[in-house]
C-alpha cells in the first residue's frame, strides 16, 4: 500500500517538510553556485557579486516562507491554507523590499550587476519550484492519520 509508513530509524528522523526544504535549498545554492561561476567568467567580478546576491535573495526568502509554513502546518494544520497564501504576500513584499534597499544603497551602481542578479533571481526560484515539487512527490507525506481502531485502520489495534 503506497501510505505505509517506513519504520522509523534507531536515529532521529527529520520530518518530510524539513526533508523538502533542505532539497529546494540545495537546489538553488547548486544554481547560484553555477551562475555566480558563469557570471565570473563572463562579465567579471561585479557580474558574480550580483548573481550571488540574486540567488541569496531567493534562497533566503523562499526557505524563510517554508520553514514558518511547516511549522505552523505541524502546530495547527487547519490554517496551513490560509497561511500558504499570506506567506506567499509576505514573501513577495519583502522581495521587493529587499530589491528596492539594494537599488536605493547604489550597490547596483558600483558593485552588483543588476541584470546578474535579476537573471539568478528568477533562475533561483526556478529551481526552488522544481526542487520543491521533486521533493515533495518523493517524501512520504500521508494526507492524513487514520484514527486507530477505525474500519479503515489495517493494524487491527483497537484504541480501548
Amino acid at each position: 500500500m503506497t501510505t505505509e509508513s517506513r519504520p522509523a530509524n534507531s536515529g532521529e528522523r527529520r520530518s518530510s517538510g524539513d526533508a523538502v526544504l533542505a532539497a529546494a535549498a540545495g537546489v538553488v545554492v547548486l544554481t547560484t553556485v553555477a551562475a555566480t561561476v558563469v557570471g565570473a567568467y563572463a562579465d567579471g567580478g561585479d557580474a558574480a557579486r550580483g548573481a550571488a546576491a540574486g540567488g541569496a535573495v531567493a534562497v533566503l526568502v523562499l526557505a524563510f516562507g517554508t520553514f514558518s509554513l511547516n511549522v505552523v502546518s505541524r502546530v495547527m494544520p487547519a490554517a496551513s491554507l490560509a497561511l500558504a497564501m499570506l506567506t506567499y504576500l509576505f514573501q513577495m513584499t519583502l522581495t521587493l523590499v529587499i530589491l528596492l534597499a539594494i537599488s536605493r544603497s547604489g550597490a547596483l551602481e558600483t558593485s552588483l550587476d543588476r541584470r546578474w542578479l535579476g537573471l539568478t533571481l528568477i533562475l533561483g526560484v526556478i529551481a526552488w519550484m522544481v526542487g520543491h515539487v521533486v521533493a515533495a512527490q518523493r517524501a512520504r507525506i500521508p494526507a492524513f492519520e487514520p484514527v486507530i481502531g477505525s474500519p479503515s485502520d489495517k493494524t487491527g489495534v483497537d484504541a480501548h
